[in-house]
């Protein structure tokens, strides 16, 4: 494809259908189409931000925060973006979105969530996806020991449409809520049994692989003797490999590569906040994998959950764009590493969602995206004044609260910037 093209003639040249936006960018796919752009600035309004909370005219905190806002970046190239949606990169999928089970439950696979999924999959070119599906604690009475998939219908439905639109799946499961805890390990045969029989009965569903997602601190003979459980289904058998397993060293094998002899392949726990920290410790954890044979994904965080220091969420939600180069320049650079390295995991698809279109997917307004994130990603004073309203009343980044025990307070914003508040519903006052 000639790069030089731009505007409706390069958006064309794509979909017959599209055209070129006016925030530059071609309807359906999101790439950039502008022919040029300025640099960008940082610009810092005159006017702060100031937080007024009132406790039932008790209590008046104010708390002002600078409102910086980050300039957009130059438009990514048209080949990084495309090179990004070839990537081999999976998806890994704790619930349909949200993670509230007061708004949805994990196994909520309606075919709204489904149709959402599968179009969020197609736009970024996920060809892999990682699917939650129960625990042996919680499911292993009602569902593993009778060999079904808890609540089976639903997985049945969403790895069809999944299988329909090319992408391979991974079922994951965790053995108990206490990562350390392994008591009952030998069930994990029968989620290994549950899927050879929900792979015979159903094989327009079937999964490819099998991943035990426990994690324990350190790595036991009861631990390995699970995932040889798993083996023993003849499924490609996975987990989630941390960074704590790299130590002892100067033990033959290490802890990692003990993990890794008894898998298939393995998924690097690559969680940090900055680009070069993720890259060296992945560099690290694939030489260990390269040296035994052995091979790994790279997983990377997007949640707003974890501690900050763990997640992209920052990055990848102030600026997409650019998240989305630092993912193709990260690529590049683990693919050095051969046959050991098998490609990136986005974790998890609630944080993932949130951070390309705004919302979470169960408040996504449409049945499909049709683009790669949404025209107008949040600002840097987004991302400030939600920790700020975290650090002030103990809740999540841009949930703002509407009570603190029996009394109720409102929160007030006072900004030049309309836009910032509209994330935070009627809670935040323009003024």
């Amino acid at each position: 494809m000639p790069v030089d093209q731009c505007g409706d003639v390069f958006c064309q040249s794509l979909e017959r259908a599209s055209y070129c936006k006016a925030n530059g960018f071609c309807h359906g796919s999101n790439l950039p189409c502008k022919c040029a752009e300025p640099t960008p600035a940082m610009t810092t309004s005159a006017k702060p931000a100031t937080f007024l909370s009132t406790t039932q005219g008790l209590t008046t905190t104010r708390v002002n925060v600078p409102t910086t806002t980050l300039a957009p970046t130059p438009a990514t190239s048209q080949g990084v973006l495309l090179k990004y949606r070839q990537l081999k990169k999976s998806l890994y999928i704790w619930n349909p979105g949200n993670k509230n089970k007061d708004d949805v439950d994990w196994w909520a696979w309606t075919p709204r969530n489904i149709q959402l999924l599968v179009s969020v999959c197609k736009i970024h070119g996920f060809s892999h996806v990682m699917v939650f599906t129960g625990s042996v604690y919680w499911d292993w009475k009602s569902s593993w020991s009778q060999q079904k998939v808890p609540f089976e219908d639903m997985f049945i439905t969403l790895f069809g449409e999944l299988r329909r639109a090319g992408i391979t799946v991974t079922a994951t499961f965790y053995l108990n809520d206490e990562p350390n805890d392994m008591t009952n390990y030998q069930r994990a045969a029968d989620v290994g049994a549950t899927f050879v029989r929900f792979n015979s009965a159903n094989p327009q569903s079937a999964v490819s692989g099998v991943d035990g997602d426990q994690e324990p601190e350190k790595v036991s003979a009861e631990y390995l003797e699970m995932n040889r459980l798993l083996a023993g289904s003849k499924l490609q058998v996975g987990a989630s490999l941390k960074p704590a397993w790299l130590k002892p060293a100067s033990k033959t094998p290490t802890p990692l590569q003990a993990v890794l002899g008894s898998l298939t392949s393995g998924m690097i726990m690559a969680y940090r906040s900055d680009a070069r920290e993720v890259r060296s410790l992945a560099d690290e954890m694939l030489a260990q994998a390269a040296s035994i044979g052995a091979s790994a994904s790279v997983a990377v965080e997007t949640s707003w959950r974890p501690p900050p220091e763990e997640t992209l969420w920052a990055l990848a939600r102030s600026d997409p764009s650019s998240f989305i180069k630092m993912l193709v320049d990260l690529d590049e650079h683990l693919a050095k590493a051969g046959k050991a390295y098998q490609g990136l995991v986005l974790h998890d698809y609630e944080g993932y969602f949130k951070a390309m279109y705004g919302v979470l997917a169960t408040d996504y307004p449409a049945a499909e995206v049709t683009e790669l994130f949404a025209d107008e990603p949040a600002s840097s004073t987004d991302f400030k004044l939600c920790s700020c309203l975290r650090e002030m009343y103990g809740q999540e980044r841009r949930h703002a609260p509407t009570r603190k025990s029996s009394a109720i307070f409102a929160v007030v914003l006072e900004t030049s910037d309309p836009a910032l508040a509209s994330g935070f519903g009627s809670t935040l006052v323009v003024i």
